[in-house]
């Protein structure tokens, strides 16, 4: 029986050296002009656009069509300058981890995670790790976290090469 198991980013598979925190911040303030726009807001277990929406609200901002793309797009742009300063690193044992379960034909590996797609992949890319994971549900496919898992799964029956039966796992 094949096994589908889906790993978390942050605090998980890597700790990224806050590059998406600051990343965050800093489009915020080039949006805003308000530095640490994000002060009281835990980032665990939301979405990105959760963790956005809420910022807003503290800081009582009400945004326009359109704006919620700008501020992704100018986001991105700082995550790929912060993930390049080297401050992050994979957590102890992933790499091994993964490279095991990738070795045993039972496993196929996915991501569940809060960020939205690209910047899950621009934090796994200085590491190497984003072939390991093909399928995934993301924070921009939902602002809802709970919507996800229900995601990755109709995303995991629809590719071909998982014809069998599995089990699901989630490690966070």
């Amino acid at each position: 029986m094949s096994k589908f198991i889906l790993f978390d980013i942050d605090h998980t598979l890597i700790d990224s050296g806050r590059s998406g925190a600051i990343a965050l911040d800093l489009a915020f303030q080039d949006m805003t002009g308000i530095f640490n726009g994000f002060a009281g807001i835990g980032f665990a277990g939301k979405t990105d656009l959760g963790i956005i929406r809420e910022a807003l609200e503290n800081n009582r901002i009400q945004i326009q069509d359109g704006w919620l793309g700008r501020f992704l797009d100018i986001y991105l742009l700082h995550l790929r300058t912060e993930t390049q300063r080297g401050r992050g690193h994979v957590k102890p044992g992933i790499r091994d981890l993964i490279e095991a379960l990738v070795a045993n034909q039972e496993f196929h590996l996915g991501l569940l995670t809060g960020n939205i797609e690209e910047g899950a992949r621009t934090k796994l890319e200085p590491f190497g790790l984003n072939s390991f994971f093909p399928i995934g549900a993301f924070g921009s496919d939902s602002e809802d976290r709970n919507d996800l898992l229900p995601l990755a799964v109709q995303r995991l029956a629809a590719n071909s090469s998982f014809q069998e039966p599995m089990l699901m796992h989630y490690y966070r």
